[in-house]
């Protein structure tokens, strides 16, 4: 590459020479990597699997090649989380993750004026303590 690594990071121009080819900036705004999982036991298994037929694949529930797409073009143009919760206020993250700001089970709108792009740690947030998600209720806006 001449010196100069491809710009992987959406929305940065920033020339390095940096391993993984990031600019400092991009790289600490970069998600940590998560630990490794523990192995599931055989219970831990079953339950998932049950979980998984009841709640169908994600193409079933509409996050298919079109949704894939759609979801590349978004996280282009919004390569930011939007911290809705104001949990990393002045430490700027890379967006991961297209969020329905109203869940579609919900009634929210399947389109970009209903989405937020948002980190996975973010994400996880608004599921748990807002959308029903992990097996808690759903608050109502």
């Amino acid at each position: 590459m001449g010196g100069a690594a491809d710009l992987s990071t959406p929305g940065c121009h920033a020339r390095t020479t940096r391993p993984p080819g990031r600019c400092e900036p991009c790289e600490l705004a970069q998600p940590k990597r998560p630990r490794e999982a523990r192995p599931l036991d055989a219970a831990a298994r079953a339950r998932r699997a049950g979980y998984d037929r009841r709640r169908g694949s994600p193409a079933r529930r509409g996050y298919g090649a079109q949704w894939r797409v759609r979801r590349a073009v978004f996280l282009e143009l919004q390569p930011s989380c939007a911290d809705p919760a104001g949990r990393h206020v002045g430490e700027p993250r890379r967006a991961t993750l297209p969020d329905h700001i109203v869940p579609l089970a919900a009634g929210g709108a399947d389109d970009e004026s209903n989405w937020q792009a948002l980190c996975a740690s973010c994400h996880g947030h608004k599921i748990a303590t807002h959308d029903g998600g992990f097996g808690r209720p759903r608050k109502s806006a």
